[in-house]
């Protein structure tokens, strides 16, 4: 490894982007950003927050990550390891549940199930989101890992790799327990997982009506029948709980996901929902910056056959901000000077953006181009060479 330029120097996104020498490895999509801004929006509910799903960034929050009961928004991560199980092929969703009288006897939201009646999986889970019904996610809680037990293992286990490092599951249905405990930020984040890596499942939850045993229930989602942008996600109840809601919508290609925990009202859930979505499209902007492998900058690079690097982005990139912010915005490469051979694809940097001192998105950077290594004449006269010009390799100019 080369030693580290330690000069660094920032400009405005509009005019210029410098390179800070030093490599981290973050996902594509940003997994635990800075939050944008505490609003000071007042809403009837004991925590709340406001994400866009794109790269999770945090737009607004208040008490977003103190320990809340979920009740049975815990459904969103029976629905997913469900759909993960569907998947993985262990399960189908034509497959036929033979109802156990565990499942059967669940107490609170029902679909109804009949003990020792055959239903499908795609028929449960549609009584389990739709619904919210207790008897259905038990029943496919035992298909999947033959106890209800063994699943909320699963549940802990998917949590865990999730990163939802303050989740915790007792049950598969969010019904009381001590120690079932969540916040909404980790409940925002599986929602995000929930709509981008099971997208045919996530479709369920924007059904409005489900007729079960001659018996037809709403989705208890009022948001779907107001809002035509709203596509999700659950809601859940219980009276240590409150009443809860996690909503997702789309307007203009540009989704956002709204948290809000331990209303006192019913109304509550869906006053502050529409409040915290209509704040995030009237507030915020989704603006495209790069396209996919748009050179954004040459880097030096040591021994190959070429003296630079192209670096762009393996996707295009769009970028969330407040409105009218734009122009405030500083981005820096990050890297460490690179020696070749270099195959293309291969991650060099991050690009990092930041706004009054807060990191909004930290993405890789990756090789435009595969450049071999030089012969060792060359090698050796790039060695002398860049020693004798590392000082001014910390500024780069990109196309803007």
């Amino acid at each position: 490894m080369s030693k580290i330029i330690n000069k660094t120097i920032s400009k405005k996104i509009h005019n210029t982007m410098f390179i800070l020498l030093k490599i981290s490895l973050l996902g594509y999509l940003l997994i635990n950003p800075a939050v944008y801004a505490d609003e000071p929006l007042t809403l009837p509910v004991k925590g709340w927050l406001l994400m866009e799903a794109k790269t999770g960034s945090i737009l607004a929050q208040s008490n977003g990550y103190s320990l809340l009961e979920p009740a049975s928004i815990t459904k969103i991560m029976s629905s997913y390891i469900v759909a993960q199980a569907i998947e993985k092929q262990e399960i189908a969703l034509t497959d036929k549940v033979i109802i156990s009288n565990y499942a059967r006897s669940q107490e609170g939201s029902r679909m109804f199930v009949e003990k020792n009646s055959a239903v499908s999986v795609l028929d449960l889970m549609r009584g389990m989101i739709i619904h919210s019904g207790n008897d259905s996610t038990v029943a496919l809680s035992e298909h999947v890992a033959g106890t209800e037990a063994q699943f909320v293992v699963r549940m802990n286990a998917m949590a865990v790799q999730m990163g939802l490092k303050n989740t915790h599951f007792k049950n598969s249905t969010g019904l009381p327990a001590n120690g079932h405990l969540t916040n909404a930020y980790d409940i925002a984040l599986l929602s995000r997982h929930l709509i981008y890596d099971h997208p045919d499942i996530y479709k369920i939850y924007a059904e409005k009506t489900f007729t079960w045993n001659k018996i037809t229930q709403p989705n208890r989602n009022q948001l779907l029948f107001t809002d035509p942008s709203v596509d999700g996600i659950k809601t859940g109840h219980t009276s240590a709980a409150g009443y809860c809601l996690v909503s997702s919508s789309v307007r203009d290609n540009f989704r956002l996901i709204a948290v809000v925990l331990g209303g006192a009202k019913e109304k509550d859930r869906y006053d502050a929902s529409k409040a915290l979505l209509d704040f995030g499209y009237r507030e915020f902007i989704r603006q495209k910056i790069y396209t996919k492998e748009e050179i954004i900058a040459n880097i030096s690079l040591r021994e190959g056959t070429a003296n630079t690097l192209a670096v762009g982005l393996p996707e295009d990139l769009e970028l969330t901000f407040k409105k009218g912010r734009y122009q405030d915005i500083t981005a820096q490469v990050k890297y460490n000077i690179i020696t070749a051979p270099v195959k293309k694809g291969t991650v060099v940097g991050d690009l990092i953006f930041t706004l009054d001192a807060k990191v909004l998105l930290s993405i890789p950077v990756v090789a435009l181009q595969s450049v071999e290594k030089t012969n060792f004449v060359f090698v050796f006269l790039s060695r002398l060479k860049q020693r004798s010009i590392a000082k001014f390799n910390d500024l780069v100019i990109l196309k803007k």
